[in-house]
C-alpha cells in the first residue's frame, strides 16, 4: 500500500475533487497501491484486465479495444459492465449503462490508475479532475 505522505496527496489531489467515486491505484506488477471507494473491494481477477490495455501491442491500434468491455464486481458480487468509447496512449474513458456512471483508466510512469463516477457526476468533469491528477503524476 501507499505510505501516508502519498495517499494524503491522492486524497487532497483527487479524491477531495468530489467527483471520484472509486480509485485504485495498481504498480505495473499488479500491486494494489491504493484503494477508494466504489473499488475498494475489487477483486484481483477484476484488477487484472487493466494491466495489458497500454502494452505496446493495444498502442498500435488504439481502436481495437473501443468495442472492448470491462467488467468490476462489488463486494456484493453485483457486476457492472463499462463499455469502452474512446482510447488514447495514455487513458481509457468507458461508460456503463443508463447513465449510471463511468470508468477511466489511466496509464501512469509506475502503474495504473483506475477511477470510477457516478451518474450524477458530468463524464466531462469526472475526466477533467482525472486527467489533472494524471498531469501531476506524470511529471
Amino acid at each position: 500500500m501507499a505510505s501516508p505522505a502519498f495517499e494524503q496527496f491522492i486524497q487532497e489531489s483527487l479524491i477531495n475533487s468530489g467527483v471520484v467515486s472509486g480509485a485504485l491505484l495498481l504498480s505495473r506488477h499488479g500491486h494494489v497501491l491504493y484503494k477508494y471507494g466504489d473499488l475498494l473491494h475489487i477483486s484481483k481477477a477484476d484488477h487484472s484486465q487493466f494491466l495489458p490495455l497500454f502494452d505496446a501491442v493495444s498502442e498500435l491500434n488504439p481502436d481495437s479495444v473501443h468495442h472492448q468491455d470491462l467488467c468490476v464486481t462489488s463486494n456484493l458480487g453485483h457486476e457492472t459492465t463499462y463499455k469502452v468509447y474512446q482510447k488514447t496512449f495514455n487513458s481509457m474513458y468507458a461508460t456503463c449503462s443508463k447513465g449510471s456512471g463511468g470508468l477511466t483508466v489511466c496509464n501512469l510512469p509506475y502503474g495504473i490508475l483506475v477511477c470510477t463516477y457516478s451518474g450524477h457526476t458530468r463524464a466531462g468533469d469526472a475526466v477533467k479532475a482525472i486527467e489533472k491528477f494524471c498531469d501531476i503524476m506524470r511529471r
